[in-house]
Parts: structure tokens; C-alpha cells; sequence
């Protein structure tokens, strides 16, 4: 049988190929990148991945892996470089003559994506990493300006051309038939999960996400190690795309005295914070399913959220609170999990239970493998 070519898209993907590179990254990028690296052990599937330019070669093969450089994605995108990106972009996909494009995250790249395979018969998965991408209105994380809604244009035109979605909970799915009229197909994230025995070195409260003020709202964990000055508090937050907010953010949380202020961690590196970690805390307006909320529950780390909760999980099993945007029932949940032992074991051995049962990676391979070869026997 000839290999399934599949060819996944994601600039700020090549950090996870190679930790030496400086760089954005997030969820949706760990999600595409732990979905190459095992489809490509897996003769059946020859895997394809265009990524940006961060000074590597142009072509090079890494963990079974072929990455192809497309532009960099951290300069300016003005109009002739949205063009000139555009016909690049094209390129570089008609190069790989996939079977299957996959993309994630809403952007110019999922309608850009979708209109070549649309124009040479192609099958297109979308893969949802925020609740806001299946919404009717532009989502909050969006700019304002003409470039952004060019930005909303093409991703709306590239859902619609999807042969699939996968989505990342109940809501994501009932609002993508509301607004698309598209059956999607719920998809856990996937991670490796270590077993994991000792739990004293757990000794600060912890943080992790960018510096995005339209989204992560780093600044209500700052308010929050101020109320807890005998506790310790770490916070990893790299740079986005606003300098001016991040460097803003910085200063607010080198003036607290307990807070430890981390502006960059190798993803190889981050696991050994969750590890440590007595307790985190989500922050964020909105998110699909934190791929974070994972990295806590496979270290034994309960976790307390501001908004995000996606179909309830933190109550369901049991593994932390979610206090629906209200700061004092988040201090005041903190305040109880560290001071009752009983229940932060609990939930913390629910937590890494949680882990192991939905999001081990073997398992939601085996089920990717199935859907993308039935994918490509359907018409």
C-alpha cells in the first residue's frame, strides 16, 4: 500500500523540532507537532510539515519528519508580504501533493489552506484550538484593523471548505453545527505521559501562558500571589505579540516579592515546573482545552481556572475548581487547597488518573490513524 502523505501547517512549529530556536509557541503548535512526530513512525503515513523561517535550511528532516521554511512569521505582515506570502505559501503545498493538508488555529494560513485544496481536489482538516473559532463574530484574540478582518474573511472561507473538524469538547461541536452546519469530530489533545511517584518537591503555585492581555490576563495571577505573600509563585510568560504589554507585565511582577518572573522556557524544559508545581492557575477569557490543564494533571498538579472550563472537566473529575470569573472565589479556592492536605491529594492522584485515562497519546494516535485513513478512502 502507498503511504497516506499528509502535510501539516503551523509557523511557530519549529520550536518543538528544535528547542535551540527562540520562538512563540503554544498548545495548537505542541498538538500538530506531537501528531507528525507519530504518524511519522508509522510506515503506512509519510509526513510533510511547513513551518517558519527561523534561519534554518530550507528543507531538512527531523524526527521522520520532512519541514519545508516558509516565511518568518515574526515580522510585520503588511499587504504586499500577505500577498507575497500567499503565492509562497501555495507553492510550497503544491510542492508536497498531499493526500491530506491539516492545519489548526484560526488564521490567513486556514483559508489559504483550504482554497488550494478546494482548486486541486484535496482533503482540508481544521482543527479548532479555541472556542472562538467556531464562533459567528471575530474572536477577541483577533486585532483590529483591516488586516484582521481580511484575517477573520479567510478563516471563515476556510471552515467552510473543511472535509473535516475536529474539535476539542461538547460546546466546540454543537456550536460548529449551529454556525457551519459541520459534524465535528471531538479529538483530546494528546501528550506523553511519564509515571510519576514522588510528590515533595511540589513547593509554589504556578503560572504558564503568554503574554496576551485580549486573552491570557496575566496580570490577575500577579493580583493573586500580592494576597498570598507567605506562599511562593512562579510565572512563564514569554513574549506575544505586544512588547509594550509584556514589558509592562514584567514590571508589575518583579515588584512582588514572591512571585518569580520566567519570560521563556524550552518546551523540553516545562514539564519540571508542572512537576513542582503545588497548584495551577487559568487565568484566560477564553481557550479551546488548555493544553496546560494536561501538563498539570500528568505532574499531580490540581488546577483552579478563572473562566476555562471546558464541559466541566474540573468539577466532573474531580481534579480542581473553576470559580467562573470571580477573583475572590479563586483566592479563596487557592486558600483551601493549600491548607487541606486531604483534598489536594485527592485531587491531585484524580488529576494524574484523568491524564492517563483520556489524553495518553497511544491512544489518541490509534484514533487518528483510523479517522485519516478512512479520510482518504471516502470520495
Amino acid at each position: 500500500m502507498k503511504p497516506i502523505k499528509i502535510c501539516l501547517v503551523s509557523l511557530y512549529a519549529y520550536h518543538y523540532f528544535n528547542s535551540k530556536i527562540k520562538s512563540q509557541f503554544g498548545g495548537a503548535e505542541l498538538q500538530l507537532y506531537n501528531l507528525a512526530t507519530e504518524l511519522a513512525k508509522d510506515s503506512n503515513f509519510d509526513i510533510h510539515f511547513i513551518v517558519g523561517d527561523f534561519g534554518q535550511p530550507d528543507f531538512e528532516t527531523r524526527e521522520g519528519v520532512k519541514l519545508y521554511k516558509f516565511f518568518n512569521p515574526r515580522k510585520k505582515l503588511k499587504y504586499f508580504r500577505a500577498i507575497f506570502g500567499f503565492y509562497c505559501l501555495w507553492k510550497l503545498l503544491k510542492k508536497n501533493n498531499a493526500d491530506i493538508y491539516i492545519q489548526r488555529a484560526a488564521g490567513l494560513e486556514t483559508g489559504e489552506v483550504a482554497l488550494y485544496c478546494r482548486k486541486n481536489k484535496k482533503r482540508f482538516v481544521y482543527m479548532a484550538a479555541n472556542d472562538e473559532d467556531v464562533m459567528e463574530k471575530r474572536p477577541s484574540y483577533f486585532r483590529k484593523g483591516f488586516m484582521s478582518w481580511i484575517r477573520w474573511w479567510l478563516f471563515k472561507v476556510g471552515l467552510r471548505n473543511t472535509k473535516l473538524v475536529f474539535v476539542q469538547n461538547n460546546k466546540q461541536k454543537e456550536i460548529l453545527k449551529k454556525n457551519y452546519n459541520k459534524e465535528g469530530i471531538i479529538r483530546k489533545s494528546a501528550h506523553y505521559i511519564k509515571e510519576i511517584s514522588e510528590l515533595e518537591l511540589k513547593s509554589f503555585t504556578l503560572w504558564v501562558g503568554k503574554a496576551d492581555m485580549a486573552t491570557k490576563q496575566p496580570e490577575i495571577f500577579i493580583e493573586l500571589a500580592k494576597e498570598f505573600p507567605n506562599e511562593k509563585f512562579v510565572m512563564v510568560c514569554p513574549i506575544s505579540n505586544d512588547i509594550n504589554y509584556f514589558e509592562k507585565i514584567k514590571k508589575q511582577a518583579k515588584e512582588v516579592p514572591n512571585l518569580k518572573f520566567i519570560d521563556y522556557v524550552p518546551f523540553n524544559e516545562i514539564d519540571d515546573y508542572f512537576l513542582k508545581a503545588k497548584i495551577f492557575i487559568n487565568t484566560s477569557k477564553t481557550e479551546g482545552f488548555p493544553n496546560t490543564f494536561i501538563q498539570a494533571a500528568k505532574n499531580k498538579t490540581p488546577i483552579l481556572s478563572l473562566n476555562v472550563n471546558p464541559d466541566n472537566m474540573l468539577e466532573r473529575y474531580k481534579i480542581g475548581f473553576c470559580t467562573n470569573n470571580n477573583f475572590e472565589k479563586l483566592k479563596n479556592k487557592l486558600k483551601e487547597l493549600l491548607k487541606n492536605k486531604t483534598l489536594w491529594q485527592k485531587m491531585a492522584e484524580n488529576a494524574y488518573r484523568y491524564a492517563i485515562e483520556n489524553h495518553d497519546i497511544k491512544k489518541i494516535i490509534r484514533q487518528d490513524k483510523k479517522i485519516l485513513l478512512n479520510l482518504v478512502k471516502s470520495n
